[in-house]
């Protein structure tokens, strides 16, 4: 397996980046390639599992493998990747600087189908543009916190969406 990490400081408490990753449902909002989550199961924690479409057409399935408060840990199992991927497993940790703000850790653990032809494709171009994309989210994430901007394909900036009142 093939592994990335991205990292940023982001002058915002690490208890609110931390809970704005742990909702899956407001993943749309600051993520640069997720349109819509869909909650496959009724898990809100360990075991929960939804499934992410994506700007260009595309899903995927995350499920939680590891959910830890304390450390502020989420690890994710990914599935029914597009080619070329054949697995992966990503991890967001949150690491408190001082009281107002924090270091976010993207790690990525993947691995390419096609053999050979796989690895080197992951050498020659994969590896460099999931380190971008890895980046560009945590771009998206500390621009959506410290400017309250929604986030669309490819970093776009949004209008925040209209929610209809009942009644």
């Amino acid at each position: 397996m093939a592994h990335v990490i991205a990292t940023r400081p982001i002058p915002v408490p690490a208890s609110r980046v931390w809970a704005l990753i742990t909702d899956f449902d407001r993943l749309p909002d600051w993520h640069h390639t997720v349109s819509e989550v869909t909650a496959e199961n009724a898990n809100r924690g360990l075991g929960a599992r939804t499934r992410l479409a994506t700007y260009d057409g595309g899903t995927m399935v995350q499920e939680v493998s590891q959910l830890d408060e304390a450390r502020r840990v989420l690890s994710l199992d990914v599935f029914e990747l597009p080619m070329p991927f054949a697995s992966m497993q990503v991890e967001f940790r949150v690491e408190a600087a001082d009281p107002d703000s924090c270091t976010v850790y993207f790690e990525a653990d993947y691995a390419l189908s096609g053999g050979i032809f796989g690895a080197t494709l992951d050498v020659l171009l994969v590896r460099s543009a999931i380190r971008k994309e890895h980046d560009s989210l945590l771009e998206c994430l500390e621009d959506h916190l410290l400017n309250g901007v929604f986030i669309g394909n490819k970093g776009a900036r949004l209008p925040a969406p209209v929610i209809a009142k009942a009644g």
